[in-house]
């Protein structure tokens, strides 16, 4: 069943436009056959990249793997959710009881 892998940043440490550009630009490569890259949404207090995904725990896998050590992973909440789901499963970071779009 296909995923919804969500990758989100809050205030106040959201990227600016540029940079959420380029971080999606830079995860096409990463994510590979785990996935694709769904588009990405801006608002007032989120910024979000969407990832379509038959294995959202491996595509993120490979994601933190690659990218763990960028600037922008430390500022990083993810979550994921089936297709035909409404709820979201936590991801990141470890520990987190709860994930959800604004």
């Amino acid at each position: 069943m296909k995923s919804q892998l969500v990758l989100q940043w809050c205030e106040p440490n959201l990227p600016d436009f540029d940079q959420l550009i380029a971080i999606e630009e830079s995860l096409i490569a990463v994510i590979g056959q785990y996935g694709e890259i769904d588009g990405h949404d801006v608002g007032a207090a989120e910024c979000d990249i969407f990832i379509e995904t038959h294995e959202p725990m491996n595509c993120f896998d490979a994601l933190r793997l690659a990218c763990g050590r960028a600037s922008w992973f430390a500022m990083l909440t993810a979550g994921y959710r089936r297709l035909d789901e409404l709820a979201y499963n936590p991801v990141w970071p470890a520990g987190m009881v709860s994930f959800k779009l604004a």
